[in-house]
């Protein structure tokens, strides 16, 4: 028996998006992707009822060091599009940046 886990809201959005496009009844598509039927209505409920948090789209991008004596000693920034923006004096591993817009997508 498989090990039950929670999904986050983006996690559930394309659950539901891949359901349906299979063109598969729920068991069926439940069967196929290792979920259970009670899982796949949750998501489908959240869905059709308008309460699940939009699918944010994220770009990716890039990180150089850049030589320039100019430029700041290896800070960087996380812009989000809510106007809020992070700002690290140096430069965080992928895991805790990972961490952070986790937390700060409330998943």
């Amino acid at each position: 028996m498989s090990r039950s886990r929670r999904r986050g809201a983006t996690e559930g959005a394309r659950l539901v998006e891949r359901y349906e496009a299979s063109g598969l009844t729920q068991r069926g598509f439940a069967e196929e992707n290792e979920v259970t039927v009670a899982t796949l209505q949750y998501w489908l409920r959240k869905a059709r009822s308008g309460d699940e948090a939009p699918v944010e789209q994220f770009r990716f991008v890039e990180v150089v060091e850049n030589g320039s004596p100019d430029s700041a000693t290896g800070g960087m920034s996380l812009e989000f599009g809510d106007g809020l923006t992070l700002r690290f004096e140096g430069l965080p591993s992928p895991s805790y940046l990972a961490e952070v817009v986790t937390a700060l997508a409330g998943e």
